[in-house]
């Protein structure tokens, strides 16, 4: 099939003029017996990349405002064999497209000024090799992330979702010789039909998408998010053309091989509309770590798919998803009921332009088909992006179209209509930070107990080229150590320096600092008297002073000795070797 839509004679060619630098990152395997870091990466996508003249040292762009270059692309099968996508060097990463990564933290910038002019957002894929995609597979377990989007308006989305893409990109498919290296190979349940290649072959008249199953652990900004499935009648990825893209602008919506819209759980629009957002009962003034479960009828990794449960943590406290609150609506996760109820609830939203089963979900397999998808393997993919075509009004303000405002499902979120339009001139500063990705079978994560906390915004700088697979700053059971302890937590060092913490009952290990841990007021002065000797002269009487700052903290808790501890505290917890900070405002401690 492939080969009589595209012609076997097409190839993509993979450059050589920039050598490929792949960000490191580490993400975090759990087992019952606690988590261990595993040495991964991440690739930028293809679409983003120099495209240009195959030829030795060639620098004439194939593609560029739009418009295919007709001398090197006068038609499919010369563009594929003449055009070239190039590597990613380390530093371009940071300075042309705003993508950082420091340990377990990736940081995407929504705009960034550089040589060529300014590139606006970011699509990048996690990978297990150098040429191959991490693949995970979910069924029966949970994976769990920390995620930053307090400076992200309504109109900009921060995405982090899996998608059953080919783990080599697609290469040797028609000649496709750059593969997941060079970040080709993307599909979606959309089925998009705006990529310049599929399966190798030029895509010049983007007469072809490229179809797979999609599930949205999160896609949001500060004011709105959803968590969404989407079923497709084939399991991985795969091309398409005419009706199978469910091309909505050509009136096929609900006749594609994808369920486009999906069936998402956006709180919003169930009908809560404090549970998300600034100041909310999940506040995204703050990192916050969400946690998506698989939920298996049986319990068991080969059972069927049942439900997709969400529960988040902040400040040490578990949230629980909300309850859908649209009459005839009920649950606070994804299944097959809860899916029929919203299809049903929300009928008043369909589109009269597009025939078809408007509950795609159900016709393509529901809960079933998302539970093959996920034994097939998904790839984690993280981006941030805008949308001036639609401004994003499906995600956080109302849509489709102008229906009256009281039809259910139709407001998605705060946001008015007209906003998210001028993003990317009012909003140029706007980031995200997703971090501290761990995996593993349902409740191993340790996500219950453990405070949200991304990386600092001032220590993301770019790290050393990624040691693929290798299983780095693992968390084990504590040894000798010198570490102090606060009621059940310990503070504990891994051979490579990393400082983790243990739980002495429960044998829990986390990066972050549990919050028991860091509230213990006692353990906090000692550690803080200890770290202090850096910067006190030898003779210093530090059991003195450990007692004197413990009488102040415990008498006063908000005067100007407890405002110098805590600064001075939270300065060197961070990084900074200067205690003698002034003039900076922090709130009082508890």
């Amino acid at each position: 099939l492939l080969s009589a839509l595209f012609g076997v004679s097409c190839a993509q060619v993979a450059g050589t003029q920039k050598a490929e630098a792949h960000p490191p990152m580490m993400v975090q395997q759990c087992t019952a017996a606690g988590c261990s870091s595993e040495q991964a990466a991440v690739t930028l996508d293809f679409e983003r990349r120099w495209l240009h003249d195959a030829k030795p040292l060639g620098k004439e762009n194939c593609f560029e405002g739009g418009t295919w270059n007709p001398t090197l692309c006068p038609d499919a099968q010369t563009c594929a064999q003449q055009c070239a996508v190039d590597g990613v060097e380390a530093a371009d990463y940071t300075q042309n497209y705003g993508i950082i990564t420091n340990g377990n933290s990736l940081r995407l910038n929504f705009e960034t000024v550089n040589q060529y002019g300014k590139n606006v957002g970011a699509r990048v894929y996690m990978m297990q090799t150098e040429d191959t995609y991490k693949v995970f597979r979910l069924k029966n377990k949970e994976i769990a992330f920390d995620i930053d989007v307090s400076s992200l308006p309504c109109g900009i989305n921060a995405a982090i979702y899996l998608v059953a893409m080919d783990p080599s990109g697609g290469k040797g498919v028609n000649g496709n010789m750059a593969g997941a290296k060079y970040g080709t190979g993307y599909c979606d349940a959309s089925c998009p039909k705006d990529m310049k290649f599929v399966q190798g072959a030029a895509n010049m008249d983007k007469s072809s998408g490229m179809c797979c199953p999609e599930i949205d652990l999160f896609e949001g900004n500060s004011v709105a998010e959803a968590m969404t499935a989407h079923p497709c009648r084939v399991p991985g990825a795969t091309a398409c053309t005419g009706p199978d893209c469910g091309d909505a602008t050509e009136g096929q919506a609900y006749m594609g091989m994808c369920d486009g819209d999906g069936c998402d759980f956006n709180a919003f629009r169930d009908g809560d509309k404090t549970f998300f957002g600034p100041g909310g009962t999940v506040d995204t003034n703050r990192p916050v770590t969400v946690l998506t479960q698989f939920v298996t009828s049986d319990g068991t990794d080969a059972g069927p798919l049942s439900e997709i449960r969400r529960s988040y943590m902040q400040d040490g406290r578990t949230i629980q998803n909300t309850q859908a609150k649209i009459p005839g609506m009920t649950g606070n996760s994804i299944s097959d009921a809860y899916c029929t109820s919203e299809k049903q609830a929300f009928q008043g939203i369909q589109s009269s332009n597009n025939a078809g089963d408007f509950n795609r979900f159900a016709a393509l397999g529901g809960m079933q088909a998302m539970g093959n998808a996920l034994d097939h393997g998904m790839v984690l993919v993280m981006s941030l992006w805008d949308d001036p075509a639609t401004h994003l009004h499906w995600l956080d303000s109302s849509s489709p179209g102008n229906l009256p405002p009281n039809t259910p499902g139709y407001v998605r979120g705060p946001c008015t209509r007209t906003q998210g339009y001028d993003v990317e001139t009012v909003n140029q500063a706007a980031f995200t930070t997703i971090s501290n990705i761990r995996y593993g079978p349902i409740g191993s994560t340790g996500v219950a107990g453990a405070a949200a906390s991304a990386t600092p915004v001032a220590a993301l700088q770019p790290t050393a080229a990624p040691n693929y697979g290798a299983a780095a700053a693992p968390m084990p059971a504590p040894v000798a150590s010198t570490a102090t302890a606060a009621g059940q937590w310990q503070q504990l060092q891994n051979p490579q320096g990393q400082i983790y913490y243990w739980n002495k009952i429960t044998g829990k290990t986390s990066w972050q600092i549990p919050a028991a841990y860091q509230s213990d007021s006692n353990h906090r002065v000692q550690e803080f008297v200890t770290k202090l000797g850096a910067h006190v002269p030898g003779n210093f009487n530090f059991a003195v002073a450990g007692v004197a700052l413990m009488i102040l903290f415990s008498m006063a808790a908000r005067t100007t000795w407890t405002r110098f501890y805590h600064v001075a505290y939270r300065r060197m917890h961070n990084g900074n070797t200067d205690p003698m900070i002034e003039n900076e405002a922090v709130a009082p401690i508890a």
